[in-house]
């Protein structure tokens, strides 16, 4: 018995060749109808799925606008505003914007 068993532990594998069965491509429906916006650019991507639709050009522009909504989310975050309260009022003096040039 023992030596049936070190034969079919030694003996080679079988070769066989590997092949997928999933498809490359899996369609989930059509795409929804999105009201994109009329100016600028815009695109939706799905995690696991890609792109799913797009608005305007693809050409590379500054995040300056995406930094400074994060930036208000941030400070919103930290310091809520009730429904319809203004906020405060920052007033910004010419040495104020004297200290910005210089550094």
């Amino acid at each position: 018995m023992l030596a049936v068993s070190a034969f079919q532990y030694f003996r080679p594998l079988p070769v066989t060749a590997a092949t997928s069965v999933v498809p490359a491509v899996e369609h989930v429906g059509t795409a929804p109808a999105l009201p994109w916006p009329a100016q600028g650019e815009a695109a939706l991507l799905v995690e696991g799925l890609g792109e799913v639709g797009s608005s305007g050009g693809r050409s590379p522009a500054p995040m300056a606008s995406t930094a400074k909504m994060m930036t208000a989310l941030i400070v919103l975050d930290d310091h809520p505003l009730a429904l319809n309260e203004p906020g405060p009022t920052l007033t910004i003096t010419r040495a104020d914007v004297n200290t910005f040039y210089r550094e």
